[in-house]
């Protein structure tokens, strides 16, 4: 199964152009979906729902492969999501055949399909790009506030890049993350702290 979740990712791809690059495409895998930028690579795996929970469709569940999705066929699947109060069908089945790939969706009335052609794509092992040692420095914070940040420096900030340095920092009560820009033109500064959630916190998340 797929949810929103894991083709919600696919906003920071690339339109796709005349031939396809890794940037263009959201890679399905049986346990996980993943995109990238090649700046910035995101994965989310997929939900934990039995196949046979799902409505009777007239398609059977199966993938024993990967496949790819562009930006404009994330977005039309999307749009096949029924609006409903019921969860699970908010999800999509995968069914594949031997030279495409169907997703599947319904609102129990209607089924609805969208058959998604092979696609012969040398993307490369994203696993490999993780490090295996472990982190120096660990830290959770809030994903609104650290978004705020980001928003702010994006507008503050000149240049293509938009540039911003950070630094963590603890004290005997709770580790900071500070934050610095300049905006070249104005010759303007920027810069502040985030203080990260305690374990308290996080357990409330």
């Amino acid at each position: 199964m797929l949810n929103r979740y894991n083709l919600q990712i696919a906003s920071l791809l690339e339109k796709e152009g005349q031939n396809f690059d890794i940037s263009q495409i959201l890679k399905v895998i049986k346990d996980k979906t993943v995109a990238t930028e090649r700046h910035l690579l995101i994965e989310v795996t997929r939900p934990n729902l039995p196949c046979d929970e799902y409505p009777e469709t007239g398609h059977e569940y199966k993938q024993d492969r990967d496949f790819y999705l562009t930006k404009n066929e994330v977005d039309k699947i999307q749009r096949l999501i029924p609006k409903s109060p019921l969860p699970i069908l908010e999800n999509i089945m995968v069914s594949q055949e031997n030279d495409k790939t169907v997703l599947v969706t319904t609102d129990l009335e209607n089924v609805f399909t969208m058959s998604i052609k092979n696609k012969d794509i040398s993307y490369p092992n994203t696993d490999q790009a993780y490090p295996k040692e472990k982190p120096i420095v660990s830290f959770t914070v809030n994903a609104k506030r650290l978004k705020e940040i980001a928003t702010q420096v994006e507008k503050f900030s000149d240049g293509k890049e938009k540039p911003v340095t950070i630094s963590i920092y603890q004290d005997e009560y709770n580790k900071f993350i500070k934050f610095e820009t300049v905006n070249n033109v104005t010759e303007q500064k920027m810069k502040g702290l985030l203080a990260c959630l305690d374990e308290k916190e996080v357990g409330n998340v």
